[in-house]
C-alpha cells in the first residue's frame, strides 16, 4: 500500500503499536484494521506481521510495553514493604486509567485470546511483586494464611473485574480508587 503525502514511514515495532494505538484512539478498536494501521504506517501487511501476529497481539503488546516504561519499582525511602507495594499497586492504577477503559478493556480481552502471555503478568515484574509482598509478609504487615503467590494473583482476578464494571460503566466510574480499595481490602 503506499502511503499517503502526510503519512511517514514508521518501521519499528514500538512506532507501530504507537500509530495502532492512535488510530484506535480515533476510530475505536473495532473500526481498525490492518490495513488501516499499515497505510498509517506506510508499511505493507508483511511488514506488521513480521512484528505482529494479530491486531489483539499488537495491543497486549503495546499495554505490556507502556506498563512496563511506565511503572517505576518504588525506592525504599524508609516506607515499610507494604507501603511501597501499596504505592506499586497504586501507581499501576493510574496508568491503567491513564490508557484508558476501551483501550485497556480491548486489551484486557486480546490478552486473554492470547493465552494472556503479556498482560499483568510479565515475569520480570510479577517476580518484584510477590518478593515485595513477601517481605511485607514477613514483617507481619499483611496477615493470612494466604502465599504471596495466591494473594497477588487474588488481586490480578479483581483488578480484571474491576476494569470490566468500569468498561460497563463507560470510564464512569473511579479506576483508581476502586483498585486502591481492593488493594486494602486484600492485603491487610
Amino acid at each position: 500500500m503506499i502511503p499517503d503525502g502526510d503519512d511517514i514511514m514508521i518501521v519499528t515495532k514500538d512506532e507501530m503499536s504507537n500509530a495502532a494505538i492512535g488510530l484506535i484512539r480515533e476510530h475505536g478498536y473495532e473500526n481498525v484494521n490492518i490495513p488501516m494501521i499499515c497505510q498509517k504506517c506506510g508499511v505493507t501487511k508483511g511488514s506488521f506481521y513480521h512484528h505482529f501476529r494479530s491486531k489483539d497481539d499488537l495491543i497486549t503488546y503495546w499495554l505490556s510495553h507502556k506498563i512496563d516504561t511506565t511503572v517505576e519499582f518504588p525506592a525504599d525511602l524508609g516506607q515499610s514493604p507494604k507501603e511501597r507495594f501499596l504505592k506499586l499497586l497504586h501507581e499501576h492504577a493510574l496508568v491503567i486509567q491513564s490508557i484508558g477503559c476501551d483501550i485497556f478493556y480491548h486489551a484486557m480481552v486480546a490478552d486473554m485470546n492470547n493465552q494472556g502471555t503479556n498482560l499483568l503478568r510479565t515475569a520480570e515484574n510479577t517476580q518484584k511483586e510477590l518478593d515485595l509482598l513477601s517481605e511485607a509478609i514477613e514483617a507481619g504487615e499483611i496477615t493470612g494464611e494466604k502465599s504471596a503467590r495466591d494473594l497477588l494473583g487474588c488481586y490480578i482476578m479483581t483488578v480484571l473485574g474491576a476494569i470490566m464494571e468500569w468498561k460497563m460503566a463507560q470510564g464512569t466510574t473511579d479506576i483508581v480508587e476502586n483498585l486502591d480499595n481492593l488493594a486494602q481490602l486484600i492485603f491487610r
